[in-house]
């Protein structure tokens, strides 16, 4: 019996042994791709811990900001963001997208800001995905420009308001990712509908953008009622870039296709696999049918 066991054991390396190089080959595409298909395959196991109670009411994770995410759910897209998360959380959160196309921080910062306020107001947020900056960094002289001071003050605001909505609990804090804008491809964007905005975008005025981002988030909210996590996606597309050209994750130049969306739902979800309990309880609505036979 030892034998056998000590057989299969050399078997398992050998068989690892064989992967490893495979993986390592793998495209960023595929690595994404696969990550993307063990967190949809592993729930709940990537999402804190919760009883399963008929009282719970779902609470609710908000996507706010502008095309990148309001286009998240498009079902012409090989992989919805929107979709995935509906899917991860399924019985546990409403995933409610209120991003608005072409709108930059000081739009948003108004109306949508207290309609979102409003809407918070009656729910328990579990998870609000913030992306601004993508039309805030239009260079000066077009009518989307938003200066960076100014854009600064406009997600300390949005920022603000959203945490001034969340209801104290005795465990857990919900999370808020600030998602920076990609890097675009300019010479994607010349050759899509997309070619007269090309010539009012620089990926050099973009990393301002991605620089106040980051100032604000460490400003004063870590002592707060929720986690404020930055996800730099500037950072991670550019990294990616030195393997795998970037328009293979854009539909435009600027929007995601489904790849770039699956970079973002693996990053998003690997933030809250790693704060795990540190975040609210997320019960399931309703117990597993199980329960009842």
């Amino acid at each position: 019996m030892k034998t056998n066991l000590a057989l299969g054991l050399c078997l398992c390396a050998f068989l690892l042994s064989l992967l490893r190089p495979r993986m390592a080959q793998l495209s960023p595409e595929e690595l994404y791709g696969a990550r993307a298909n063990e967190i949809l395959a592993s729930i709940p196991d990537y999402m804190p811990p919760g009883e399963a109670t008929g009282l719970a009411m779902p609470k609710e994770i908000l996507l706010f900001g502008d095309s990148l995410l309001e286009l998240s759910s498009d079902p012409l897209l090989t992989f919805p963001l929107s979709a995935a998360l509906v899917h991860t959380f399924r019985r546990r959160a409403d995933v409610v997208c209120r991003a608005l196309s072409g709108y930059t921080s000081r739009w948003l910062s108004h109306t949508p800001l207290e309609r979102v306020e409003k809407e918070l107001n009656d729910k328990e947020l579990f998870m609000a995905v913030l992306l601004l900056g993508t039309n805030d960094s239009i260079l000066p002289g077009f009518p989307h420009h938003v200066p960076v001071e100014e854009f600064e003050r406009n997600l300390r605001k949005i920022l603000d308001s959203v945490i001034g909505t969340i209801k104290s609990e005795s465990t857990g804090k919900p999370l808020i990712v600030l998602a920076t804008p990609p890097p675009c491809s300019l010479k994607q964007l010349a050759n899509s509908k997309m070619s007269d905005s090309g010539k009012s975008r620089s990926n050099k005025a973009v990393e301002q953008y991605v620089s106040s981002i980051h100032k604000v988030a460490q400003e004063s909210y870590s002592e707060g009622p929720a986690i404020v996590q930055v996800l730099d996606l500037y950072k991670i597309f550019t990294e990616i870039s030195k393997s795998s050209p970037i328009e293979n994750f854009l539909l435009d130049g600027l929007h995601f296709n489904g790849e770039g969306y699956k970079v973002l739902y693996v990053e998003i979800m690997d933030i809250v696999k790693k704060l795990g309990s540190q975040l609210r309880p997320i019960p399931m609505v309703e117990p597993h049918f199980s329960a009842l036979i």
